[in-house]
């Protein structure tokens, strides 16, 4: 499978592995030891990994993170008690909602994760959105990227969005019942972190011709 699906726009794509992100942060929530719940009050999911990252639900109804036991329908079962490391994010509902990561401590330029849904239940839509609150990328993986896993016990695919610079605030995800492990994302350097790494370059070669 292609790692990206350009859209119209060289500058953005719908990525179906982490590999472009290329190095990134993960947030795996195996600090939730039991399920908290997400609406408009904010969980924080991202301290342990030094950033301000919250988990927010849209909607009517709420969306939940933990250790879950969640049925897939065709796509078969997400559950924690088979694998502790399947605590994830999760909409639980059979309304249209949304679950939505919100990036306080700066912008990022690539998001995604390790998911799945049932299918059949409508659109499952991934999106990307700024510090303004506008629509910067919009997908919806049923037609565009579609996750097939038939029976399978704790399966899915790797789905997400990469920008070529740092405008992404929010990534949210609106489907009726989806599950999200392993929330990825990256930021490009900031001009100031590039020179202190070519600053540090040059040291470490200077240092080298010095013990000759």
């Amino acid at each position: 499978m292609a790692s990206a699906l350009f859209t119209g726009s060289t500058q953005a794509a719908l990525i179906t592995t982490s590999a472009p992100l290329g190095p990134s942060t993960v947030i795996d929530f195996q600090q939730f030891s039991s399920v908290a719940t997400a609406n408009a009050v904010p969980v924080q999911v991202s301290t342990f990994v030094g950033e301000d990252v919250e988990l927010f639900g849209l909607g009517p109804s709420n969306t939940f993170v933990g250790p879950i036991s969640f049925n897939l329908a065709g796509n078969g079962q997400w559950l924690s008690s088979t694998d502790v490391n399947f605590r994830s994010a999760y909409l639980p509902t059979s309304v249209a909602d949304a679950m939505a990561f919100v990036f306080n401590t700066a912008p990022i330029r690539g998001v995604g994760g390790f998911m799945n849904y049932p299918p059949g239940f409508g659109p499952v839509l991934i999106e990307a959105y700024d510090a303004g609150g506008v629509l910067l990328e919009s997908y919806d993986l049923t037609a565009s990227a579609p996750i097939s896993t038939p029976g399978g016990v704790n399966q899915g695919a790797f789905r997400g969005i990469l920008r070529a610079t740092n405008d992404i605030t929010s990534f949210r995800i609106t489907s009726d019942f989806a599950v999200l492990d392993n929330l990825t994302f990256t930021r490009v350097p900031e001009p100031a972190s590039l020179a202190l790494m070519g600053l540090g370059t040059v040291l470490a070669g200077s240092r080298r011709r010095s013990s000759r």
